[in-house]
């Protein structure tokens, strides 16, 4: 099921600026794109993930990634074009070798546009197999 309310604020979370909704990024419809919602979210997740410590130097230096596993997609309000947009992004929780984020992207007057569930994995890239969520994840959990 989708999550309910946004949960408080934390002190790990993320505000990423994606820029305004450009008339290219909507259907005939007026809703967003499915791969536009994706995209700010890939965005979101980057951003969230580097600055909690998985970044492309720790891979570098233990071999170990993320990879996701799941994703569910929650849509909101149809934003129109020239809407500023921003994802927001909390760190859910943690279990074994697998973890969960939450991406919201909103507009500038904080409507969701939609909300964005992932869960991940950790895996070591020279043995292709899950390991261990690293240390540092768990301080990100308020």
């Amino acid at each position: 099921d989708p999550m309910g309310d946004w949960p408080a604020e934390g002190r790990y979370d993320l505000t990423v600026p994606l820029g305004p909704v450009r008339p290219s990024d909507l259907d005939h419809t007026g809703e967003m794109l499915f791969e536009q919602i994706i995209r700010h979210s890939s965005v979101s997740s980057h951003a969230q993930l580097n600055g909690l410590g998985l970044t492309p130097e720790f891979s570098n230096e233990t071999g170990i990634n993320r990879m996701g596993v799941e994703f569910l997609v929650s849509r909101g309000i149809a934003p129109a074009a020239g809407t500023p947009l921003f994802a927001k992004s909390k760190l859910q929780r943690i279990k074994g070798k697998s973890f969960w984020c939450a991406h919201r992207i909103v507009t500038d007057l904080g409507e969701t546009v939609a909300t964005i569930e992932q869960c991940l994995l950790t895996v070591d890239l020279n043995t292709r197999k899950a390991v261990a969520v690293p240390d540092f994840l768990y301080k990100a959990l308020d």
